[in-house]
């Protein structure tokens, strides 16, 4: 490159790292939209096993401290209760084994701990992992589902025909609401 002694400046070699680095990173947000889009598009079948806690506690345990405990802050006495023990829990693994998401559902019919790991939102986890806690709520002949959602949840269990009821309250300094789905003409 010719270097002028006046008027005009060298490209700095951090400008062509900074542009690299952009380009790299819309790269990535663009592979994983074509990879979001391609998996809603070939209406992925995303394996979801019904599991006991003292099978699967470790994959349960790791979904969701890093979902609950790390990512929202709830304090880890308050994430594990003597529930996990009596409750069923939907494992979503991906397609190498690994776990990426998970429920509970409680004899009585409500449904807890609905977690699944960031990177995979948006791509039919969750509602891969709805569907078979509610699949198991259909063989149990339960006339309801009952959650306390998450406020930033409504709208994906509305999809589902829940129904918020009740006002909004504090669960691990979390807003909720309760949501009831009637199971009875499924």
């Amino acid at each position: 490159m010719k270097h002028e002694a006046h008027g005009t400046q060298q490209p700095r070699h951090t400008d062509k790292i900074g542009e690299a680095a952009s380009a790299a990173q819309r790269s990535d947000s663009l592979v994983q939209s074509i990879n979001q889009r391609f998996l809603k598009l070939m209406h992925w079948e995303l394996p979801v096993h019904i599991v006991r806690w003292q099978d699967e506690a470790d994959k349960l345990r790791f979904i969701r401290t890093v979902v609950f405990i790390q990512e929202q802050q709830v304090p880890v006495e308050l994430e594990w209760d003597e529930f996990d023990a009596v409750g069923i829990h939907a494992l979503a693994l991906n397609s190498e084994g690994q776990p990426i998401g998970t429920a509970r559902l409680l004899p009585d019919g409500h449904i807890g701990r609905m977690a699944v790991l960031k990177q995979w939102r948006g791509m039919g986890v969750g509602r891969a992992i709805l569907q078979a806690i509610l699949h198991e709520l259909t063989q149990r002949r339960a006339s309801k589902a009952i959650l306390n959602a998450q406020i930033s949840a409504i709208g994906f269990y509305e999809k589902f025909g829940f129904r918020p009821e009740g006002a909004v309250f504090l669960e691990a300094n979390i807003p909720h609401i309760k949501m009831i789905l009637s199971l009875e003409n499924i």
